[in-house]
């Protein structure tokens, strides 16, 4: 009796989770991007594409000082490699259009759980250099650019930003402000959200602050290696 309830129960929750698996997937549309009419229709932000109501969007705030000179802050928020390690939840990252160093269009790949399906988004990155110590980071989704991804969720990003400005008291300390203005796309629970976002800033800083660490030490190491190599052969 006790195994037969036991096997009620597995089937119960399997199906429980099936369900939710094939609603997800049928909300979950993924996005086919369409055939662009020129280039002036491709990096131009569409606000009816942007979520059907305010509720959609998630607003993360925050602000942390980084033992790091400006340049190299800004070195991990515009490399690839570098801003997926330390970047929560990113698992892929590509440039899909250059058109300078300070002006691309970017892919990224968000991992969820399962059941829910994968996010991407596609946006215009640029960054400014306001003043020596001052640079300024934008992204905002872009409409028309033909990219589809199967089996993923297109969000968007819009008016977001990473203002790096060098500390007064210090030029080797970097004041790091993000503002992110998120929809996820599709239907996702809120609590799914809250615990993607809740932390995600404290994360990345705590990310950024290591990877800098482990990066300092290295090029410290690579430094020494010829002075020490040309010791020996003396």
């Amino acid at each position: 009796m006790r195994v037969s309830f036991k096997i009620f129960w597995a089937l119960l929750t399997l199906v429980f989770l099936l369900g939710i698996s094939t609603f997800a997937g049928a909300v979950d549309k993924p996005f086919a991007a369409p055939s662009p009419s020129g280039d002036t229709d491709i990096f131009i932000t569409s606000d009816e594409n942007l979520g059907d109501s305010q509720e959609d969007w998630v607003t993360m705030e925050d602000e942390a000082v980084i033992d790091a000179p400006i340049g190299l802050v800004a070195l991990f928020f515009t490399d690839v490699k570098k801003t997926i390690t330390m970047t929560p939840g990113l698992k892929r990252k590509r440039i899909l259009r250059k058109f300078s160093d300070y002006n691309r269009i970017d892919y990224d790949h968000y991992k969820l759980i399962w059941p829910f399906n994968d996010r991407f988004m596609i946006y215009r990155a640029r960054k400014e250099i306001n003043r020596d110590d001052e640079i300024l980071i934008t992204m905002n989704s872009v409409e028309n650019f033909p990219y589809e991804e199967r089996g993923k969720v297109r969000g968007f990003i819009d008016n977001s930003s990473i203002l790096l400005k060098t500390s007064p008291q210090d030029e080797f300390k970097t004041t790091v402000t993000i503002k992110m203005n998120i929809n996820p796309g599709g239907w996702l629970p809120k609590w799914l959200v809250k615990f993607h976002t809740d932390s995600w800033t404290q994360e990345l800083f705590k990310n950024l602050r290591e990877d800098i660490q482990g990066y300092l030490k290295q090029k410290k190491k690579l430094q020494k290696a010829p002075a020490q190599k040309t010791q020996t052969t003396k």
